[in-house]
């Protein structure tokens, strides 16, 4: 027969064992666990990255987000069709090649947003792929995870049709106060 303590010390180390496969099971088990959870948010970020990018190109009003020197970091479809540029040629442009007659007045609204470091509405009058046009365009900071001020996001739509029709209807109100 074995001494008590042989046996005391084998059944210690098989108890050992035991608690170390079980312990390495449950390890094995959370970093499964963990890792299917971050599978999940890539999905789940992807398929809202996929929606955010459908709702841009399908809105018609102009999208973008420009860096702090100016370049244009993402534009929507509608604003490619109003520059007169295929998708994606208008990233990395600046306001002087998209609107080189307006780039002053434009870049100055840019300024007056970071400088406000808040959310301020211009009419802008550009020349686009159709010709002269006045957009009603809202414009803010953008910022990044720790509030620092990383460039400027914006919406324009387009009054052009709105201002003619109100110019229309006040000359016609001149005409017949004048009978």
């Amino acid at each position: 027969l074995m001494p008590m303590w042989q046996l005391l010390s084998w059944l210690v180390l098989i108890g050992f064992a035991a608690v170390a496969a079980i312990m390495l099971a449950l390890l094995l088990l959370w970093r499964q666990q963990t890792r299917s959870q971050k599978l999940e948010l890539l999905a789940q970020r992807s398929q809202s990255e996929r929606l955010l990018g459908t709702l841009a190109d399908n809105v018609t009003d102009a999208i973008f987000v420009k860096d702090l020197a100016g370049r244009y970091l993402l534009v929507n479809r509608e604003f490619d069709r109003e520059v007169g540029r295929s998708t994606g040629q208008a990233l990395g442009c600046d306001d002087n090649e998209l609107f080189p007659g307006q780039a002053a007045v434009i870049g100055a609204n840019d300024r007056a947003v970071l400088d406000a470091n808040r959310i301020i509405t211009f009419e802008e009058t550009v020349s686009t792929a159709r010709g002269m046009r006045t957009f009603m365009t809202t414009k803010g900071p953008l910022l990044d995870a720790g509030g620092q001020t990383i460039g400027i996001f914006g919406t324009s739509h387009d009054i052009t049709e709105r201002q003619q029709s109100a110019a229309k209807v006040a000359r016609l109100g001149q005409i017949y106060a004048a009978l």
